[in-house]
């Protein structure tokens, strides 16, 4: 950040204070950073009246400041500060009127941690407060290939001023302003007395205004501002389009292997819990293919531990492992509710082809509350060919997960951008 070398200056007339003149030839008025006092400049700075009776605004870039924004080298030749008041709580930001000798003027506004960057907009366009008023739907417009919605209507007034300016700013004057939004800029409809103005505003991230002003700016900013830019990731692109085909992918391999015949390897068989330990033969016709078994109970606020051995065509143990069936359930203030499965599954893959032997033992069993009933039984089936799909459909679903993460980052920083949109569809 650098103050201009190459300065003209005046002495206030008012006070004899020495002022930097900096605005250029269609500057009209300068308040005097030292008492205040408004400058008439097409009078030979004549003293019209004293204008700030208070302090100035905190800012990063006082007057005389230079920078190169936007493609051109910008000098702050004047400070703004409006204020808006609604239902008790009010507003403030500052304004800070910048001077190219090459691109004219133009402002750049800080408010809440955020920097933007406005000029005035020449084109025929308009949106009055009236338009809003009665307009059943949200208005709109289409601008230089820009679709821009309504936003908000707010009023301010002036609180301070200091430096030049091309106008002469009125402590107190109330300006009626209605913005409307498009993806990457807003235009603001301002009215003051008779007087009318259209700019468009765009947004200006903090690197690129501390590069325009060579020093790191610790802006803050606390929430997201309307125009600030969707911050998506380099590969997010990418990931969506990868998470989708991956998706896809799953899901129909999912598909086709749901749709592939099953073998059933064991009819549904009742076993009562009295009389365990019971064995069972399974018939295994082809090897390497899954086989899932299958347990259903009746349990009722209980539980019941199984058991279960698996042994080969040759006597050799497949598997030692426990099962458990459960269900709870019951009535509180909140309404039913319930827990637990009465189910139990587990899956193995035969490496021959002939009769294994399924022991099922019963292991324990608990219940709880009055109402509870002990498991009497469980159903035993087994098949052949049931596949992954569990697990394939789990992960399609991840990777549509995956696919949205990113479009779902954009659409919630889409809503905060609106958020403070004072439309209302009711």
């Amino acid at each position: 950040m650098t103050l201009n070398a190459d300065l003209k200056a005046i002495n206030c007339t008012a006070c004899g204070a020495g002022l930097d003149v900096l605005g250029g030839g269609r500057v009209t008025s300068h308040i005097c950073s030292y008492c205040g006092t408004e400058l008439d400049v097409l009078d030979d700075y004549k003293a019209l009246r004293k204008f700030n009776d208070v302090a100035r605004p905190n800012t990063l870039f006082p007057i005389g400041t230079t920078g190169h924004l936007r493609g051109a080298d910008y000098t702050v030749i004047g400070l703004l500060e409006h204020v808006e008041k609604w239902q008790g709580r009010s507003w403030a930001w500052l304004d800070h009127q910048l001077y190219s000798p090459t691109h004219g003027y133009a402002w750049l506004t800080v408010e809440n941690g955020h920097a933007t960057f406005s000029r005035r907009y020449r084109r025929p366009v308009w949106m009055s407060h009236r338009d809003v008023e009665i307009s059943d739907h949200r208005p709109q417009l289409n601008e230089a290939g820009e679709t821009f919605q309504y936003y908000e209507t707010s009023t301010s007034t002036i609180s301070y001023a200091e430096g030049e300016f091309t106008w002469s700013p009125q402590k107190g004057a109330r300006t009626t302003t209605v913005s409307a939004l498009s993806d990457t800029a807003m235009l603001s409809f301002s009215q003051t007395n008779q007087e009318r103005e259209v700019s468009r505003t765009t947004y200006v991230p903090a690197a690129e205004l501390a590069a325009a002003f060579g020093t790191d700016l610790d802006l803050s900013p606390a929430q997201t501002h309307p125009l600030q830019p969707f911050a998506g990731r380099e590969n997010d692109g990418f990931l969506i389009k990868a998470s989708a085909l991956c998706a896809v992918i799953c899901l129909c391999l999912a598909t086709w292997i749901v749709s592939k015949p099953k073998h059933e390897v064991l009819a549904y068989q009742r076993l009562d819990i009295s009389e365990l330990p019971r064995s069972i033969t399974l018939e295994i016709p082809e090897p390497d293919k899954r086989v899932q078994v299958s347990f259903n109970g009746n349990s009722s606020n209980s539980w019941t531990a199984l058991g279960v051995h698996l042994e080969d065509p040759n006597g050799e143990d497949v598997f030692e492992v426990a099962r458990t069936v459960e269900y709870y359930h019951g009535r509180d203030r909140d309404g039913s509710w319930s827990e637990g499965r009465n189910f139990a599954r587990l899956s193995f893959i035969p490496k021959t082809v002939g009769a294994y032997v399924l022991t099922v033992a019963h292991e324990g069993t608990g219940t709880e509350g009055r109402s509870a009933k002990p498991t009497e039984y469980v159903g035993l089936t087994a098949r052949m060919g049931s596949g992954v799909s569990g697990y394939l459909f789990g992960l399609a679903f991840a990777f549509a997960a995956l696919m949205a993460w990113p479009i779902a980052r954009r659409y919630t920083h889409k809503t905060r951008r609106w958020h403070g949109s004072d439309w209302s569809e009711d």
